[in-house]
């Protein structure tokens, strides 16, 4: 007897229950799902807990290569990792030696327009001299060298 033939005398009973159809739906999905597990299951249990066993052992070869890969992968990030802070370390420190050597430079350039300002300020100083003495020198009515 089918599924569908079992519906429907159920219906033309007056079995048009709710419930009652829901478990008739429920136990021809069972048997249907009970046939087909027999079905597709022609294996003993020691056959198929021999394939579970190797399933599982092929499943632990494929994770313990990926994690080889995946660790090799970080050595290699870190190789990079490595080589990279070096190269900022070089960049750093040849950064520090020319910001020093502009420093000194800048340091130099200052001493020496310091030292010509230092000089200069004398010579004005002497010609303010000589300017006063040959002023004095004219009011005076003694025209000479200026002292």
């Amino acid at each position: 007897m089918s599924i569908h033939k079992t519906t429907s005398t159920l219906r033309e009973y007056g079995a048009d229950h709710p419930v009652l159809s829901l478990a008739c739906s429920f136990l021809a999905g069972a048997a249907l799902g009970a046939g087909l597990g027999l079905l597709a299951a022609p294996q003993s249990g020691r056959e198929t807990r021999a394939d579970i066993t190797a399933r599982a052992r092929r499943g632990r070869e494929r994770a313990a290569e990926a994690m080889a890969q995946g660790r090799a992968a970080a050595d290699r990030a870190r190789v990079l990792v490595e080589d990279e802070r070096g190269r900022a370390a070089r960049v750093v420190g040849e950064s520090r030696e020319a910001m020093a050597d502009i420093r000194a430079r800048g340091e130099r350039a200052l001493q020496a327009i310091g030292t010509e300002a230092v000089g200069a300020v004398a010579d004005v100083k002497a010609a303010g001299r000589d300017v006063r003495a040959t002023l004095r020198g004219q009011r005076d009515g003694v025209v000479g060298q200026p002292s």
